[in-house]
């Protein structure tokens, strides 16, 4: 590290020498934290750099350091040339690039707007699911930058289920209501469906029919957060439907929710047939469990 000046070289190479001895030694370990304590604000700027190559001690110590400067608001600005000069840095390749990315998503909160927002470019235009993972996180977190049509863009392109939740949780009811007949047909989460549902302005009776053909446990409960009407025949039948304990199982308390009694008692009658059903499914020999 030939930009690092000789006082800070000498402080390095008293860290990088407890990180060391920090796999083995809880001194060591202890000493670490203090030294990176003593060091200050533009100095830790410096050594964040340094530990990227380092061991996972180091970059650890650092790290936990510049998290508690941005948590207690102190050295803002030196946090933020940081952040600048972590994206301005040669993109390295393996584990240095990964651990860039990683502390640039974790200093981001305390990065100044325009930061943040060419960060956040960075990550989309990037690509990849790493990247896609970060940009999502960040946006979904910065009520500053949150914009719902560059989440609303994103998923349209790639679809990706994380996208969908942000849509269905932040969206306006008005937007939901809107993109709900697209996140029925392309979402595989019935979760994240009865979330967008529950927060629509209104609901198309060909989505409720959708719903009940593509998420069939989902419309149960649906049902029952919102009183659609629901008849006993239609109860049991998606209970029969259902493919796996975890759908049957919320059919089940949805029909409970909903004071369909005789639905229920059908259901305690033929239940040996659901559980011979289920050790078919998972591939289990009945007669094993006898």
């Amino acid at each position: 590290m030939n930009s690092v000046n000789d006082p800070l070289r000498v402080k390095l190479d008293r860290i990088d020498a407890c990180a060391v001895d920090a796999v083995r030694d809880e001194l060591a370990r202890n000493l670490l934290h203090a030294y990176v304590a003593c060091l200050t604000s533009e100095e830790l700027c410096d050594a964040a750099v340094h530990a990227l190559s380092g061991s996972a001690h180091l970059l650890g110590a650092i790290r936990t350091r510049l998290l508690r400067m941005g948590r207690e608001r102190l050295g803002l600005e030196k946090i933020d040339a940081l952040g600048l000069r972590l994206m301005e840095m040669t993109r390295p390749r393996g584990k240095v690039s990964l651990r860039l990315e990683g502390l640039l998503a974790q200093i981001y909160p305390f990065l100044a707007p325009p930061t943040r927002q060419a960060l956040l470019d960075r990550w989309l235009d990037r690509g990849t699911r790493g990247a896609a993972t970060r940009w999502l996180k960040a946006i979904g977190d910065d009520e500053l930058l949150f914009s719902i049509d560059d989440v609303l863009d994103y998923w349209r392109q790639s679809r990706d289920s994380r996208a969908a939740k942000l849509l269905a949780y932040r969206a306006e009811p008005e937007r939901i209501t809107d993109i709900l007949p697209a996140l029925i047909e392309h979402c595989a989460e019935g979760w994240i469906v009865s979330r967008a549902v529950l927060r629509a302005r209104s609901v198309s009776e060909d989505s409720w029919s959708a719903i009940r053909h593509k998420f069939p446990a989902s419309y149960t409960y649906l049902c029952a957060k919102t009183r659609r009407s629901l008849s006993e025949q239609e109860a049991f039948a998606i209970v029969d439907e259902c493919d796996d304990w975890s759908d049957r199982g919320l059919a089940i308390w949805s029909i409970g929710q909903l004071g369909m009694v005789s639905v229920l008692d059908r259901v305690w009658t033929v239940r040996a047939e659901f559980e011979q059903r289920e050790l078919r499914r998972l591939g289990i020999d009945a007669r094993l469990c006898a």
